[in-house]
């Protein structure tokens, strides 16, 4: 039995994960209500979409100052800040019915909380743990990055079926909001420090990412406004990293890729990103368009897959700790090669290739934790939450980009029917192949955690 400390460690863990699965689950949510927005405030579906949209915008502005606020004020009260605020942004959400704009507030209201809760949460277990446990518990942690975001639309439909009313799409956090905090009290905050912040070098961040990201969501509607505001970003994210440069303390510091094993594992991270939502985009396609299924099957049938992928994601953690980052990384992306290649190879067979997805699912929840788990292990403990960080905003950004690609692949793709999805498949099983070149780079993590 765990002695008083260490419940009180726990409590904080499990609050911290009810927290990011509140987060990862309202980011989703909303996809399925986008009919119902339309019909009750009488708008257009380009309208309603920014219901979505602008979560993930939001998140743009506090996920960058996650370490600067942990550092200041400890990550613990950095957690209960982003859980005051996501409660704020829920009871707006669950009152508002006759304005849209409302709905955008509190949308808004609570990319702002995730955005602080998602890189924090992360940072609690490598501030609460041990290294030899840090793997095993960052697969618990991404059981939940999985798992919450694929039940987000089919709970969501139910819900909506049930009260008729997209304020229940609020109503649902309140459970969970009320566990959250019960299990937060009893854990003693964390030693703070000073730390500057540089206002320049924030707005040059915050307006990169924005820009970067709003305009990966214009592209379907005008290419040059989409490529003229991603390349705005990206302008704006090189005079970020100049600024970075000239001034003593970053918010958010760039020196963590000079770790090669950190910098490696990013590669990684994208690899595994790009990868998830290759069967997050297309295999509900092929349901929807060639096996002529509906959407409702096609979003249950992700359901199996989240939860497997989850599971292994605890496997792999565990196997991190105990074998090293390599070999458990390795396996599963040959595990995932071989998924992604049954899915290419069998697509008109429906049953080997519902075997090919499931064979995927357990090489992605492998590879894709330990991925992320390997980097941040070789970092210094000091520079820890800027990694988690810019894992997070990289896994955002290459989220938002992957799909762009992934759509633009399908359209070239789609006269050939079934084939030319068959194709995508394959090449995308020689690149994951391909990137095991890479995971020899992330070997030994634990012996560069003394690099500053």
């Amino acid at each position: 039995m765990l002695d008083k400390p260490n419940r009180r460690v726990y409590f904080l863990f499990v609050s911290s994960l009810v927290a990011n699965f509140l987060v990862s689950f309202n980011n989703m949510s909303m996809n399925v209500a986008l009919p119902s927005l339309v019909r009750i405030f009488d708008i257009t579906y380009n309208t309603a979409q920014w219901s979505i949209t602008v979560f993930v915008l939001a998140m743009c502005f506090t996920m960058p100052i996650a370490p600067y606020l942990s550092r200041i004020m400890g990550t613990s009260r950095a957690l209960f800040i982003g859980m005051c605020i996501f409660t704020v942004g829920t009871i707006i959400g669950s009152l508002a019915s006759q304005e849209f704009s409302m709905l955008i507030l509190a949308r808004f209201i609570m990319g702002l909380a995730g955005g602080l809760l998602i890189p924090v949460s992360m940072m609690i277990v490598y501030e609460i743990f041990p290294s030899n446990k840090r793997g095993a518990m960052m697969g618990v942690w991404g059981i939940v990055v999985s798992i919450a975001p694929a039940l987000g639309p089919p709970f969501s439909s139910v819900m909506l079926g049930v009260f008729s009313s997209y304020n229940s799409l609020f109503y649902i956090n309140f459970p969970f909001l009320i566990i959250m905090f019960l299990l937060y009290r009893g854990y003693k905050s964390n030693h703070k420090k000073r730390a500057s912040f540089d206002a320049l070098e924030y707005l040059l961040l915050v307006l990169g990412l924005i820009s970067f990201l709003y305009g990966t969501t214009e592209l379907s509607r005008s290419v040059f406004s989409g490529l003229s505001l991603m390349g705005a970003g990206v302008v704006s994210l090189l005079a970020y990293i100049w600024r970075t440069f000239k001034v003593d303390e970053p918010i958010l510091s760039i020196d963590v890729f000079k770790v090669p094993v950190f910098a490696y594992s990013q590669a990684l991270v994208a690899i595994a990103t790009f990868s998830q939502y290759s069967i997050l985009v297309l295999v509900p396609i092929i349901i929807v368009e060639y096996m002529n299924l509906s959407e409702v099957y096609a979003g249950f049938f992700m359901v199996p897959y989240a939860l497997i992928s989850g599971y292994f994601m605890s496997i792999g953690g565990k196997q991190l700790d105990k074998k090293g980052a390599v070999p458990t990384i390795k396996k599963g992306i040959i595990i995932m090669t071989l998924g992604s290649l049954m899915i290419g190879v069998f697509t008109s067979l429906i049953p080997l290739f519902i075997i090919g997805v499931l064979v995927h699912a357990i090489g992605w929840g492998l590879m894709s934790m330990p991925s992320t788990t390997a980097g941040l292990n070789g970092l210094h403990a000091e520079r820890v939450s800027d990694g988690s960080s810019f894992s997070n905003l990289w896994r955002q950004m290459f989220r938002a980009l992957s799909v762009v690609i992934l759509i633009q692949m399908y359209e070239m793709m789609k006269d050939l029917n079934l084939f030319g999805i068959s194709i995508l498949f394959v090449l995308f099983s020689i690149l994951y192949f391909i990137s095991t070149i890479v995971v020899n780079k992330v070997d030994r993590p634990l012996a560069m955690e003394k690099v500053g």
